[in-house]
């Protein structure tokens, strides 16, 4: 056998497995939910862990929702009147003429035990019109449609969202699941 065949074999080999390594990430069993409703159906969960869990994102969405300068770049990617100001534009002459951050309401709930075992943890989703599911803080698709799913345990971590600018000399536009990497 050639010298190049060996070489281009032994690449193919190693690449299968490293693309194979990928699908082995550690997964873990998460319910995604709309309501507190949708939540208690499953039978998994009690009210009170639903509504725990629930406050818990609703706490998280405030830190890490995606932030856009203006409401018309935020309702392009996530829809019109689906963005909100963000708790962060106190002055309300700058609210008024629509100024500050804005963000995405949140559209659902990811929520599953903490990792010690206790308690369960809430992770606000959104959904953008053109997007295939809800997707977390940094654009990471979590699952199509609501209740159980697994996911890798990467996406259960929450990070703050980058800020969104757009516009001016040297800038380039990004959309959601795009400029969150």
């Amino acid at each position: 056998m050639k010298r190049s065949r060996a070489i281009r074999l032994v690449l193919m080999g190693t690449a299968a497995l490293s693309m194979a390594a990928c699908d082995d990430q550690e997964k873990v069993e998460v319910g995604v939910f709309e309501t507190v409703e949708q939540c208690t159906l499953t039978a998994r969960y009690t009210q009170a862990q639903c509504e725990e869990a629930i406050a818990a994102a609703k706490v998280e969405h405030e830190k890490v929702a995606p932030r856009f300068a203006n409401r018309e770049e935020c309702e392009e990617t996530f829809g019109a009147a689906k963005c909100t100001p963000a708790p962060e534009n106190t002055d309300p002459q700058l609210r008024r003429e629509g100024g500050g951050w804005f963000m995405p309401v949140m559209m659902g709930y990811m929520m599953g035990r903490m990792m010690s075992g206790g308690s369960y943890y809430g992770q606000p989703l959104y959904r953008a019109p053109d997007a295939a599911g809800f997707s977390n803080a940094r654009g990471e698709t979590v699952a199509r449609s609501a209740g159980m799913t697994s996911v890798p345990a990467s996406i259960t971590k929450a990070s703050v969202a980058p800020s969104v600018q757009r516009g001016g000399f040297g800038s380039s536009a990004g959309r959601f699941g795009s400029v969150y990497s």
